[in-house]
Order: C-alpha cells, then structure tokens, then sequence
C-alpha cells in the first residue's frame, strides 16, 4: 500500500489460543474484517439511519511506517481526513474472501504457510 490509499481493505487478525482440553494443543484464529474509507461510507449512507451508526465506530488511519491500521485518538486531532481514514464496513451485498492457504502448487503453499507462521510468532 506504499503511496496508494485503497477504498476498502480486508485485515486479518491472528490469533493463538491455548485449548484448555487438550494438552500442547492450540488453535489458530483468524478474523479478516473489511475497513473502507470514510469519504466513500459519507458518499454510500447519505441519508440514511444507517450512517449515524457506522460513524459510531472507531476510526482508523493507515500507519505507513508499520503497514498497520491504526486507531485514531482525540489527542491525534479534532478531526480526521475523510480521505484518509477507515472504518469497519462491509460493502452491501458482497461477502469478504481472502486466501488464507494457496494450494496452487507446492511453492506457493509452502509460501503462505511461513507467512502464516511469521505471523503466529511475531504475535506471541
């Protein structure tokens, strides 16, 4: 995302669980959520009841240092840039899919699972 701001993003949250009923066993969780600029979620709800809710969420700016989303806070300012920031919102009649694994090929599997496990460590 270097210089470019996308209109919608799917980020993925990962997590690693212990299961308590299982010995050394652990589960890995991952939530993908869709986060679309604000600009573009003024543009779709004007006018509707529903914006007054979505407005009522947390937003998000793009942390181009980390490639992270991260929350805005009061103390950033009175106001955030539209054009800038992201909040949680699906867009209306589409569901979110992301690839997790690639199957494809051995390469490309093997690929994605040490993201994965970059990932899982980097978290713990």
């Amino acid at each position: 995302m270097a210089n470019k701001l996308y209109d919608a993003i799917s980020v993925a949250e990962i997590t690693l669980s212990r299961d308590e009923s299982q010995n050394n066993e652990f589960l890995l969780n991952v939530n993908v959520a869709s986060y679309r600029k604000k600009v573009s979620i003024l543009k779709e709800y004007k006018g509707t009841g529903e914006l007054k809710k979505i407005l009522k969420r947390p937003e998000y700016v793009f942390h181009s240092g980390t490639g992270t989303l991260r929350r805005w806070l009061p103390s950033d300012g009175k106001d955030t840039d539209p054009t800038k920031s992201y909040i949680q919102c699906g867009k209306p009649g589409k569901k979110l899919h992301t690839n997790f694994l690639e199957f494809e090929s051995i390469e490309k599997f093997e690929k994605s699972r040490a993201g994965i496990l970059f990932q899982v460590f980097n978290s713990i």
